[in-house]
């Protein structure tokens, strides 16, 4: 098929890789998305037998740049923004999903569909994704566990769904051995259970709550020295996730009791990813990439919490 470049919008991209992951994982709910995407990529080769190697398709390639070029701009509200892939991605993809070409599927695009405002200022912030659900997301624990290899920071109420099942027990174990053999570390910030937020916290779970998630926590810490956690007093307000010093994944809680029902305890909230302020030389100057980044004022408030913790 021909490499010529296509210009598509972002949703009907995003549409149309959610309709391909879906199709080659069937009844597949609790896998990874890297590992869905190494299940597309097995089926796309399959049916279209690609004679070199050059031209079978990659996971990485679909995830990072179909798949979350598209969901970035769908997430920022922008679900016309025009990308440009080229035509064999989409082609193949297409017909593996509506079984014609991807110009066949979809309308043509108009270029001045594109508004640079909320996305220059979404890269000011350092805002680079919007997350509409935790459940299934890069940064929910189950695929964090499996791809962090060096630096974990998390501030939470509980921690409960790191470890909320035996089988996330036993990967994060497994995740904390693979950090401590990088000399990484892991620190985890959770609610002091003998704290009065604590208490109001109690009053939103039918079930009531026990200290086994702070214990088993707190134990963990005796077998890893790569693993702290400190409890803090304060009204929990975000939930924060530090990946390696790179990326930082935030969402407001809201403990209302029915805003607390309707984000199903927290997996129904939205994220936002936000990446750190950037200094490169260019030209013999400096240029600062994301200079108004939300990422700085969030570190500086886990380390002020961690601090007096």
């Amino acid at each position: 098929m021909s490499k010529k470049g296509v210009k598509c919008k972002a949703k009907d991209v995003f549409e149309m890789m959610k309709t391909a992951l879906e199709k080659a994982n069937p009844n597949r709910p609790n896998i990874t998305i890297k590992k869905q995407f190494e299940n597309l990529v097995i089926s796309l080769n399959e049916c279209f037998k690609p004679e070199k190697d050059d031209s079978s398709f990659k996971a990485n390639t679909l995830q990072k740049n179909l798949y979350t070029k598209s969901r970035k701009h769908i997430e920022g509200n922008n679900p016309n923004y025009v990308l440009n892939f080229e035509s064999w991605y989409l082609d193949s993809l297409s017909i593996y999903v509506y079984e014609k070409k991807y110009e066949e599927q979809f309308q043509p695009v108009d270029e001045n569909l594109n508004s640079s405002l909320s996305t220059d200022l979404f890269e000011i912030w350092g805002i680079r994704e919007f997350i509409p659900t935790l459940i299934n997301s890069i940064f929910s624990p189950i695929n964090c566990l499996s791809t962090i290899y060096n630096e974990l920071d998390f501030m939470g109420i509980l921690g409960n769904k790191w470890i909320e099942n035996e089988n996330l027990m036993e990967l994060f174990e497994k995740f904390l051995l693979r950090v401590s053999n990088n000399q990484g570390k892991v620190r985890f910030l959770i609610l002091n259970p003998n704290s009065n937020n604590y208490k109001n916290y109690v009053n939103l779970e039918k079930d009531n709550p026990n200290n086994k998630t702070t214990n088993h926590l707190l134990e963990l810490t005796k077998k890893y020295d790569c693993f702290k956690v400190k409890l803090y007093d304060a009204n929990p307000c975000f939930r924060l996730t530090f990946v390696d010093r790179t990326v930082l994944a935030f969402s407001v809680y809201r403990l209302d009791t029915q805003s607390y029902i309707e984000t199903q305890k927290g997996w129904k909230s939205p994220h936002f990813v936000i990446h750190p302020e950037n200094r490169k030389k260019i030209d013999e100057k400096i240029q600062i990439e994301r200079p108004m980044s939300l990422y700085a004022p969030f570190r500086s408030y886990f380390e002020s919490v961690w601090t007096h913790s």
